[in-house]
């Protein structure tokens, strides 16, 4: 008898059972991930809504009546006159204080030759206040012209001579527009100042009787005296002080009428040239 094969049974495959990757930690991450990239999204259109509103709502606001420009205050000027500077601010601003442009104001402001800067600020909602620098005058140059102008020590002509009052001409000023030239003047209200501080010295106290300073030539200072405007006195660029000192005695004398001389040479300190006036044949 023939016996029928067995059969195998082969036990059932249990089929794994997969989490949902709803469950997965990676997938938590990417649903934060995700939650916090549409959080960025809202707050962007909203802040990009709120600038829309804003500018669409701008004009209207600044050419409200309530923001029209009624004060305008002017401070720290001594020279540069507070009606100008207010009828300045006034031209570049227009009537209203939120349309106008401060950066225009201030660069309107600074092209006056007196202003050396200016700080310009909204105080709403109708006041524009303005603070000047001003330049400072220090010495009265003669220009070619003959006119009489003040400087800076920059070298910056600012006005007439009245801004400073009687103070001796300084004579050489360069004229033109260079870089050197007016690095050359730099260097002559230097000497000048440098001039004035030695001759006032109380020992000294000649600066009041100074007639003119003549700085054509930057390697020797020539100044004249009233009581001799026709005598040159050369005393070089260094050590005006000491140099002046040592010719008190001829100046006393010339000044006196106890000496005539057109020509006093104290630039080299080692020798005193004196040359009296040239007599005609």
């Amino acid at each position: 008898m023939v016996r029928a094969p067995e059969q195998v049974i082969q036990p059932q495959v249990r089929r794994k059972r997969h989490r949902s990757w709803r469950k997965e930690p990676a997938a938590a991450r990417h649903r934060r991930v995700s939650a916090a990239h549409l959080l960025r999204i809202v707050k962007a259109v909203g802040i990009v809504a709120v600038l829309v509103l804003l500018v669409a709502a701008y004009q209207p606001i600044a050419s409200s009546s309530l923001f029209t420009l009624e004060r305008v205050s002017i401070t720290g000027n001594a020279r540069f006159p507070t009606s100008e500077a207010r009828a300045l601010v006034r031209q570049v601003m227009g009537g209203h204080v939120l349309t106008g442009d401060l950066t225009d104001v201030r660069e309107v402001l600074k092209q006056q030759p007196l202003v050396k800067e200016a700080i310009v600020t909204r105080i709403l909602p109708d006041t524009l206040r303005v603070k000047l620098i001003e330049r400072e005058p220090v010495a009265v140059v003669a220009l070619s012209s003959g006119r009489l102008v003040c400087v800076d020590e920059a070298g910056t002509i600012l006005g007439d001579f009245e801004l400073l009052g009687a103070l001796p001409p300084l004579l050489g000023w360069d004229e033109r527009t260079s870089a050197l030239s007016q690095s050359a003047n730099r260097q002559r209200v230097q000497f000048y100042l440098e001039l004035k501080q030695a001759l006032s010295e109380p020992d000294l106290d000649y600066w009041n009787q100074v007639d003119r300073v003549d700085l054509r030539n930057l390697r020797d200072v020539v100044i004249s005296l009233t009581p001799s405007p026709t005598t040159e006195i050369h005393l070089g660029v260094r050590d005006f002080h000491q140099r002046f000192s040592q010719i008190l005695n001829i100046l006393d004398d010339l000044l006196k009428g106890q000496l005539q001389a057109t020509y006093i040479d104290v630039s080299d300190p080692s020798r005193v040239v004196v040359r009296p006036p040239r007599r005609n044949d």
